[in-house]
């Protein structure tokens, strides 16, 4: 049994489909490194930033986990919000909407273009693209990865244990190619004076 059949089968006690197993490894690829821009999520800046402060690997893997939360790698909440058919009190859709990516999220892009078929059979998958059309915001990486969460019997109580595992890799990629000066650390006035830039502030 391969690691994500068996991982899956632990969690919730039922086997995922070859199709499911698919989808999870796609998802797995764009998460385990950003290439456009591999420090621009906060949990990856804080890898950077943790490294450079001398950290050992786990210290580096636990302070970018730690940044998970309602507002960044929201899996959980994303799927808590499909579960509950879009309905929340909140100002803002978990899984829907990124702060860079306006008006696609080239990830989700790649995810569904690899496999058309079986992002067409699921259900979840198809209401929330259509959920994304109505409101005008593009459903994200974290949205696209709860439905496939839920297809695969996931619950919001370990649904983020896929996205920890798969950021993991990246986090250790960030503070090796770091440890190896492959990554220029720059400061936070740095990244701030490029934040405004890129968003014409």
């Amino acid at each position: 049994m391969s690691f994500f059949k068996s991982l899956f089968y632990k969690l919730n006690g039922k086997e995922i489909t070859d199709e499911q197993e698919i989808l999870l490894n796609y998802i797995a690829e764009e998460l385990f490194t950003f290439d456009d821009d591999e420090i621009e999520p906060p949990s990856s800046m804080i890898a950077l930033q943790a490294t450079v402060c001398g950290q050992k690997l786990p210290q580096v893997i636990a302070s970018s986990i730690n940044a998970f939360g309602v507002h960044h790698a929201c899996f959980s909440e994303a799927m808590q919000f499909i579960l509950d058919n879009y309905k929340t009190s909140k100002k803002y859709y978990p899984g829907f909407g990124h702060p860079r990516y306006k008006d696609y999220d080239p990830r989700t892009r790649r995810i569904l273009e690899k496999a058309p078929i079986m992002s067409q059979s699921s259900t979840n998958i198809q209401k929330s693209i259509h959920f994304a059309h109505a409101v005008g915001l593009p459903l994200n990486i974290g949205g696209l990865s709860a439905c496939v969460l839920i297809d695969c019997g996931c619950n919001i109580y370990n649904a983020d244990i896929f996205p920890i595992i798969c950021r993991s890799v990246g986090f250790t990629l960030i503070h090796q190619k770091a440890k190896q000066e492959k990554i220029k650390f720059s400061s936070s006035y740095d990244i701030i004076r490029r934040y405004n830039s890129t968003n014409n502030i």
